[in-house]
């Protein structure tokens, strides 16, 4: 079972960014894992130039549409942060990068979905610097960090309403981390999900 509360918010965050992907028919790529080639083969092959360490959540391809999407799980509401690699990435894939960012994810439902294109325009503000030398072992723990504030994202952002999204029918694997799969459905998105 998940018990810890940030794990908790972030599956849930990240099956609901897979189900709104695939409700809208998109084909999803999960690169969570970090240091995915193919986040890099897909930013080469749009011309984007390439940060030092690219990341980012899902690949979503619908159409000739390409979405480079990083998705933040909150418990409920509040400031949105992240790590210089996904900035990196922001800057570099610049209107195809999506930020999406699911609030309330241990509450139960409503969640809420707010999709951010090109979210490099955030106004992120540091709040770690880099603890590195340079061409020393570069870990997450050792990035700088950054943050915006809740009202920016949903200024800039647009809220799903996710009572008007279609659940997809194969909504049964909703996260691969690692080699952890986290199994459900749309409806027991509120209850605890079971790991297998």
């Amino acid at each position: 079972m998940l018990t810890d509360r940030r794990g908790l918010a972030d599956s849930r965050a990240m099956a609901v960014a897979l189900a709104f992907e695939v409700g809208r028919g998109a084909v999803m790529t999960d690169i969570s894992a970090g240091r995915d080639p193919r986040l890099r083969a897909a930013l080469e092959g749009l011309g984007a130039p390439l940060p030092h360490i690219a990341s980012a959540d899902f690949i979503s391809l619908l159409g000739e549409e390409t979405r480079i999407i990083e998705v933040k799980g909150r418990a409920s509401s509040g400031p949105v942060s992240i790590i210089e690699r996904e900035r990196d990435t922001f800057v570099a894939a610049g209107p195809i990068s999506w930020l999406y960012v699911v609030w309330n994810t241990t509450q139960p439902p409503p969640y809420r979905l707010i999709l951010v294109q090109d979210p490099q325009r955030l106004s992120w503000v540091q709040t770690r610097q880099a603890e590195r030398q340079p061409g020393s072992f570069r870990g997450t723990r050792h990035e700088a960090a950054f943050q915006c504030q809740s009202d920016d994202v949903e200024r800039l952002g647009l809220e799903v309403d996710l009572n008007l999204m279609a659940k997809p029918a194969m909504f049964d694997k909703l996260v691969r981390r690692d080699t952890s799969v986290f199994i459900g459905s749309w409806n027991s998105l509120s209850g605890d999900m079971e790991e297998i």
